[in-house]
């Protein structure tokens, strides 16, 4: 079963209505992290606050983020490319004899170029939209437990 949640990713929200203090450093660790395990899931809702300037501790996330969207778009380019030399290999062949593995080869090159396009282009995009601010399981993400009305942690 697949479940996602939304957050409320508004750090100046969090101390002001809650009054927690969220462990910076920590995230800083995260983001650099991310760079090395590209797998780690952060919503780009988190990323922009954290981003904020009126958050970032000594840019270091900033050029976390940096750094991790630069070697995204180098993977996703480099996935383009091979993608486009399938299919132009595919074609070729398809239009010489037509094979049932050469129209297999284009079916799949399409998909992989259109959705290594879209990342790309999600990737570059700077405005949020509503499915930024979403989680699923295993993303990190900050988490206010709260006994009564007394914050107990925040991370």
């Amino acid at each position: 079963m697949c479940y996602s949640a939304r957050i409320e990713a508004d750090y100046r929200r969090y101390v002001r209505q809650y009054g927690v203090e969220i462990s910076l450093s920590e995230f800083v660790e995260l983001f650099w992290r991310r760079v090395q395990e590209p797998r780690i899931a952060i919503p780009k809702a988190v990323q922009a606050f954290f981003t904020s300037p009126e958050v970032d501790v000594d840019g270091r996330i900033r050029e976390a983020v940096a750094a991790y969207a630069a070697a995204q778009t180098t993977r996703l380019e480099e996935e383009i490319f091979a993608q486009r030399r399938r299919l132009a290999d595919a074609d070729r062949k398809l239009a010489g004899r037509p094979t049932k593995a050469a129209a297999e080869n284009k079916r799949i090159a399409t998909g992989k170029v259109e959705r290594a396009l879209e990342k790309l282009a999600d990737l570059r995009r700077v405005e949020l939209d509503g499915e930024d601010a979403r989680i699923f399981p295993g993303t990190y993400a900050p988490v206010i437990v709260m006994e009564g009305r007394v914050p107990i942690r925040g991370v």
